[in-house]
């Protein structure tokens, strides 16, 4: 995070990837503005609304930042949300399986 002359504080999320043809990209995905309190939660909450935006929550593999223990906390609680999203969405895929089965043995 970045905070400005004015104390407005910016987050720059960037990020690298490999595509299907195994050709590295650096992209930035977001260039946002962090309202005040520029505290964990405020930052934890930036994060997520930005991984949720370009829908990657499934596909992050590593997180790096600075050594600012603000930082730290954010990146915490940001890997605790990002598992429990993920176990939500593993458990609704198996549910919609689920229902998908007990329709086909209703069928029969």
């Amino acid at each position: 995070m970045w905070t400005s002359q004015h104390t407005l504080g910016y987050l720059c999320m960037t990020g690298q990837y490999v595509d299907r043809y195994w050709k590295l990209h650096a992209h930035m995905f977001s260039f946002v503005h962090v309202p005040p309190r520029h505290n964990a939660n405020s930052l934890c909450e930036t994060l997520l609304e930005c991984i949720s935006k370009w829908n990657i929550q499934s596909k992050l593999f590593s997180i790096t930042a600075d050594n600012c223990s603000t930082n730290d906390s954010a990146i915490t609680t940001l890997k605790r949300n990002l598992g429990r999203r993920n176990f939500i969405l593993m458990i609704q895929d198996d549910m919609q399986d689920l229902h998908d089965t007990i329709s086909k043995i209703r069928e029969i």
